[in-house]
């Protein structure tokens, strides 16, 4: 049976809805998690008036839908005696929400709720209250490892135990119980198997037992062979704290900070070596172009313009793009390509060069195709040379490129399938087509070209002692300890999958996201076919009562509202972007001040940002003539990239990488909503 999504109603499974009521449009609403419609329902009709329950349960959950939180508390408060344990953990939440934590254990308490209690001195790091109802996790290998990393020695069980788990987690539990000499022994007879993670702890674990001496040499040891791990960085706080980076450990310092992208720290700490060095002075100038300061770039590099070892003649030919003095950047790119030994910058040397010789384009961009470059100079350059529309090309391009490079992003599949639909070739546009598909099954490219996958249906069982733990966990409101818990699982796709149903449940849309889209990528490792309740899990309708109030009220479709509101900001009401933006529809505080009549106290409540956000997008659609695509790009940057957005073309055209990539992210969630749901009333 072929079904977009089923949730089984919760007030049914229960019991506290009537059969005649499960018969009804309302079994409709709670089923779709539509609480304003549920709640017009149950408040003009005389049926079900009567049933005290149902009728305060769906109030709770709509005024919890709309942010007012202080409503849905009297409504949860009036329902807390039920006998009904899902319900019961709903309330919790509201609890929770409303800032009543005594309320949650006097009612654990009254109710002998141990899941609950796990989870509320969990939040408040009340260990020795935590300890005495921990003996409700079963004696698994999970439980035994979540209860020693936690309690270690005071488990009278422990030494036995640990000898049942296996090394990487028996090295947690010693480290969480600070007997870091157990953890050096099995860390160093780890060395050779499990790279960088283990080296970096290993040197932490000596650093916190004193012996610093060995833990100054691990740390180097991580910066010398991992310098683009997340393990070096870290590596230099301790090192730099120490005073412990100097002499030719200062390149590898740089080039870490480099990596990165840290520009300024990378400068200070070449700095003491001063610039006559040709490599502190190379250095010290691609840290000037990183940083944006091209002028700069060209005048500590220029010294180095023919000096083939480094690529200051690629980074001076760029910059001299970058300020648009094209004749200079042609110079230095051309003796770049002839004389550099390295390949690293050659592909996006050919690809500026392509833009500046237009003569010469279409034979750099093919140069480009077949460099060991990063895939956005590969996507352009492929795009360009389908927008050329030279046919001849396209069968030379899609039978050689699978061959010579490796790159398959979904922008570069989507080129080359657009190739195939150009020279006739049906089979190959076919393959191109199905590995679109199965790779980035929730792509922009794969929506454009093929809509939603509705064959993806199986359905699995997923309940399980542990699961059900965590799920009381974030259906409860306890997501981030419950997220703790099952971080030391060894996980499953469909654990995911079960999870962000119970996030959806429990209204927690930023973590249904989440796990949703885990159990996409672990079903694309392990070639598992999805199952399609995942979508309406990345894609909910949180706030639905709003929504629907402001997209009635300024004639705008609500699809729209929900992408803008998923891509911003993934329904979280209390985020703030690192340009100030506000709230659910990231809302600029210049964006509030234009419409004149917005109280700075409420632009984080979800009624005042989804109001100005549609506002705007009204706007907006007036400013544009009602194109979505102007729409959307202008919402995110402005109305330079706003000009040419005539249809989907001007996309790829987009000089910014963020705004591209929001565009298309947004477009695809229009799109999902749209199909999805296959309700476009207002």
């Amino acid at each position: 049976m072929k079904k977009i999504f089923l949730l089984v109603p919760i007030l049914i499974l229960n019991g506290i809805v009537t059969p005649d009521i499960a018969k009804s449009d309302l079994n409709k609403f709670i089923e779709k998690h539509e609480w304003g419609k549920a709640y017009m329902y149950i408040t003009k009709s005389v049926d079900y008036r009567n049933n005290y329950l149902a009728t305060n349960y769906i109030k709770m959950r709509y005024f919890e839908e709309i942010g007012k939180i202080d409503s849905s508390f009297e409504y949860a408060k009036s329902i807390v005696d039920s006998t009904v344990d899902t319900l019961f953990y709903d309330v919790i939440r509201i609890f929770g929400k409303s800032g009543n934590d005594l309320l949650i254990k006097k009612y654990c308490d009254m109710r002998n709720d141990s899941i609950i209690k796990l989870f509320y001195f969990l939040s408040h790091n009340r260990n020795d209250s935590l300890f005495k109802y921990i003996s409700i996790l079963p004696d698994s290998l999970f439980y035994i490892y979540f209860k020693f990393s936690r309690f270690g020695r005071k488990i009278p069980s422990f030494n036995s135990h640990i000898k049942r788990i296996g090394y990487d987690k028996r090295v947690n539990i010693y480290e969480n119980n600070y007997m870091y000499s157990n953890a050096i022994k099995i860390r160093k007879g780890l060395l050779n198997y499990r790279g960088e993670k283990n080296i970096y702890n290993l040197a932490k674990d000596y650093f916190l037992t004193g012996k610093k001496e060995q833990a100054y040499y691990y740390f180097k040891k991580v910066l010398n062979e991992y310098p683009h791990s997340r393990e070096a960085l870290k590596s230099l706080n301790y090192l730099k704290k120490d005073n412990k980076i100097h002499g030719n450990s200062r390149y590898n310092a740089a080039e870490v900070y480099m990596n990165f992208k840290k520009y300024k720290s990378a400068k200070a700490v070449l700095k003491p070596l001063g610039i006559k060095h040709k490599k502190v002075r190379y250095l010290m100038g691609v840290c000037e172009y990183g940083s944006k300061n091209y002028k700069g770039a060209i005048k500590i590099l220029y010294p180095l313009r023919y000096n083939n070892f480094y690529d200051a003649s690629f980074y001076i030919g760029v910059s001299y793009y970058k300020i648009e003095q094209s004749e200079k950047a042609k110079l230095f790119l051309n003796y770049f390509i002839k004389n550099s030994k390295s390949t690293e910058n050659i592909g996006e040397a050919y690809y500026r060069l392509a833009i500046l010789d237009k003569k010469n384009s279409i034979k750099n961009y093919i140069n480009v195709l077949y460099c060991d470059t990063k895939s956005y100079f590969i996507e352009r350059a492929l795009f360009a040379i389908l927008e050329h529309g030279n046919k001849e090309l396209y069968e030379d391009i899609i039978n050689n490129y699978k061959y010579k490079n490796k790159i398959f992003t979904p922008k570069v599949l989507n080129t080359l399938l657009m190739m195939c639909i150009g020279i006739n070739s049906t089979d190959l546009a076919q393959y191109y087509r199905e590995y679109l598909n199965n790779l980035f099954p929730a792509h922009y490219y794969t929506i454009l070209i093929n809509g939603l996958n509705s064959d993806m249906v199986k359905t699995y069982d997923h309940n399980t002692d542990i699961l059900n733990i965590i799920s009381i966990g974030i259906r409860a409101g306890y997501a981030s300890e419950a997220k703790k818990i099952f971080k030391h699982k060894d996980k499953k796709a469909n654990d995911y999958l079960y999870l962000a149903k119970t996030a959806y449940k429990a209204s927690h849309y930023s973590l249904s996201i989440n796990y949703a889209n885990k159990y996409i990528n672990m079903c694309m490792e392990n070639n598992k076919e999805i199952d399609s309740v995942v979508f309406k899990l990345l894609f909910p309708r949180g706030y639905s009562p709003i929504v629907n109030r402001y997209a009635n009220e300024f004639n705008i479709d609500k699809n729209l509202i929900y992408a803008i509101i998923r891509e911003e900001s993934w329904f979280q009401r209390d985020v703030i972007s690192r340009a100030g933006a506000i709230g659910l529809m990231q809302v600029m505080p210049q964006t509030f001040k234009m419409m004149g009549y917005y109280n700075r106290n409420n632009y984080f409540n979800p009624n005042e940002n989804i109001k100005a956000g549609s506002e705007f997008i009204k706007n907006l659609l007036k400013r544009y003539n009602g194109s979505i695509f102007a729409v959307i790009s202008h919402y995110n940057g402005g109305s330079i990239p706003a000009r040419n957005a005539n249809d989907s073309l001007f996309i790829e055209h987009i000089p910014y990488v963020e705004t591209e990539k929001y565009i298309k992210n947004v477009l695809r969630s229009y799109e999902f909503y749209k199909k999805i749901y296959k309700d476009n009333t207002i």
